[in-house]
């Protein structure tokens, strides 16, 4: 039976990254990037968020996030506001021609994959439609509040040490450069 178990999802990992990649790789002529159109899908979704939100719900450091919030500013797909209280705090919210760049994406990719079952029998499309609940649900719960960025059926990650920084640094040995 573990044998079953392992053909089986050795087959499913292959088939869910096939379509994964194909699904990433639809896009409209000019569309943004992947990761601003993962900051355009965020901000449709939570209307506001500020730049440490968005760095997290993507998973990556603050001066990525940074620099994908600003290109996409730049095509007045975002715009950003300061708080009231605190002028300290940003939060950036889509434009009109934010959501629809959002809309049009959706749109094309939605109507590919819809091209692409057409293509399949009755019973085909009927399989697809028993099985796919089962991976629209999250077990996992830190998949429950970030966009799933990599697939569920991919192994945990493995955290890299992190070299001390600030005071940290201080019980490191300090070397002077060579004349």
């Amino acid at each position: 039976m573990p044998e079953d178990i392992d053909d089986v999802g050795a087959e499913l990992r292959r088939a869910v990254t096939r379509l994964y990649s194909r699904f990433l790789s639809e896009r409209l002529d000019g569309e943004v990037t992947d990761a601003a159109l993962f900051v355009l899908i965020h901000l449709d979704k939570q209307d506001r968020m500020s730049l440490t939100d968005l760095a997290e719900a993507a998973r990556v450091t603050l001066g990525s996030m940074s620099q994908t919030v600003r290109r996409i500013e730049d095509l007045h797909y975002v715009t950003k506001t300061r708080g009231t209280e605190d002028r300290r705090k940003v939060a950036f919210t889509l434009t009109d021609a934010g959501r629809a760049a959002v809309a049009a994406s959706r749109r094309h990719r939605r109507d590919w994959l819809n091209g692409r079952l057409a293509e399949l029998s009755a019973t085909e499309r009927d399989d697809i439609a028993r099985v796919a609940p089962f991976f629209s649900a999250s077990p996992i719960p830190e998949l429950e509040h970030h966009a799933p960025r990599r697939s569920p059926l991919d192994p945990p990650r493995q955290s890299i040490p992190q070299p001390p920084r600030g005071r940290d640094r201080e019980h490191l040995p300090r070397f002077r450069a060579r004349n």
